[in-house]
């Protein structure tokens, strides 16, 4: 954070972009809120690393497997509901995010189910 700080005085005494990057697994349990706050305050935006939507297309197909009939309401909840005071999130991650704080106990089998479909769809890009 120390850093980020201090990356953050020089952006406010000189003009220039940056970037940064970090490598975290959105699927993983560390991708929440409360472990990232800190990090998203001294961002503007986050960008995905993913492609093509694949990241999103598996979040909800995997939403839609898991809750089934009960996903439709759940992802216009997610939307209405998730505008975090930080950095601009693309909607695959603050799904994500919105997942792992509002509904622990089926997160962690949605998200598997959606590493899986997103593993498989960067395979098939590869081929």
């Amino acid at each position: 954070m120390r850093l980020e700080e201090l990356w953050n005085e020089l952006l406010g005494a000189n003009r220039f972009s940056l970037l940064c990057a970090y490598q975290i697994d959105v699927f993983g349990k560390e991708f929440q809120v409360g472990i990232l706050d800190g990090v998203l305050c001294a961002h503007t935006q986050l960008m995905s690393a993913g492609t093509n939507g694949d990241l999103e297309g598996a979040v909800n197909d995997a939403i839609e497997q898991v809750l089934g009939s009960r996903a439709k309401e759940l992802k216009l909840l997610i939307k209405a509901n998730f505008r975090p005071a930080w950095a601009v999130v693309p909607q695959a991650e603050a799904t994500i995010l919105w997942l792992r704080n509002n509904l622990p106990h089926y997160a962690d089998e949605i998200l598997a189910r959606a590493r899986g479909s997103y593993q498989a769809a960067l395979t098939s890009h590869a081929n």
